[in-house]
């Protein structure tokens, strides 16, 4: 299985938890929360990848790791 990761750097103010909650792909039945950590099965038409997106920063810094598996 072939991974890759890339960390994306939002600009501040930005709050990962709230983020998420607002949006529809992270809705509930949609994706899955364990811990501050989201995940999504995305349907690429031919392959399904998992998404695994998780806080990588802080308040001054923030940043999102994002995994695809």
């Amino acid at each position: 299985m072939e991974k890759g990761t890339v960390v994306l750097y939002p600009r501040p103010p930005f709050d990962f938890g709230l983020t998420a909650e607002n949006q529809p792909y992270f809705r509930k039945g949609a994706a899955e929360s364990d811990g501050g950590v989201y995940q999504r099965l995305l349907d690429l038409g031919d392959k399904r990848v998992l998404a695994t997106a998780q806080p990588a920063g802080d308040g001054e810094a923030p940043a999102v790791a994002v995994e695809l598996a």
